[in-house]
């Protein structure tokens, strides 16, 4: 672990670096953030990027089209003439958004068949069946997937590829489940400081000796 007031593609190069022999340095995944990329080529890293974090960021990028085309499809409601309650409009809202979400996990679950797929070659031939059907995909999926997936698709796909097949995980969410289950999301956010530390352990060091005092005069 490092901490550290600034996350600076100088400063991941030199954590890894020092954390992980030249010996060692076979494949690595991360998420997607794009310093990631350089920084672990030039360490001699094989880069694996995360399905974890690219459903996440997928599921993030989504959110404020599915208000976008909610808010249209109310305000097309207000505006058909007829006279509609407020409870009636809100019901048909949450009727719209339940549609558009389970579309959205329909295509999403095939789409995470890629990730399924036991060996690269069958990955790649998925690849151009899910582009060959992309045009019956949610709109805002076809956007994400022709931007953001396809033009750097390989990089999703290193744990299919000799030697590294049966070796590496698609993602890294063994260790986002270690910290989930072991940091509550409060504790997670005091610890993106040396200050939030520094007063996480006066406060229990402040608990502690009151509770040795309470001890001493019992």
């Amino acid at each position: 672990c490092l901490i550290s007031k600034e996350e600076t593609s100088e400063i991941i190069y030199d954590f890894i670096d020092i954390s992980i022999p030249l010996k060692h340095r076979k494949a690595i995944i991360t998420d997607l953030k794009e310093d990631y990329e350089k920084v672990m080529t030039k360490l001699g890293f094989a880069h694996q990027h995360c399905t974890f974090h690219l459903i996440k960021n997928m599921t993030a990028n989504f959110k404020p089209k599915i208000t976008e085309e909610l808010d249209k499809y109310e305000t097309e409601i207000r505006n058909n003439g007829s006279k509609i309650s407020e409870s009636k409009i809100k019901k048909m809202r949450k009727k719209k958004k339940e549609e558009i979400n389970d579309e959205i996990k329909i295509y999403m679950e095939l789409f995470y068949e890629l990730f399924h797929q036991q060996s690269f070659d069958k990955a790649k031939r998925y690849i151009e069946l899910l582009k060959f059907e992309l045009k019956n995909f949610p709109e805002m999926m076809q956007e994400y997937l022709n931007k953001n997936f396809f033009p750097v698709y390989r990089k999703f796909l290193i744990f299919l590829e000799k030697p590294f097949i049966g070796k590496l995980d698609s993602t890294n969410n063994k260790l986002e489940n270690y910290f989930g289950n072991t940091l509550d999301k409060h504790t997670k956010r005091i610890y993106r400081t040396p200050e939030g530390i520094f007063d996480y352990i006066m406060a229990r060091k402040d608990g502690w000796i009151e509770n040795q005092k309470k001890v001493l005069t019992n």
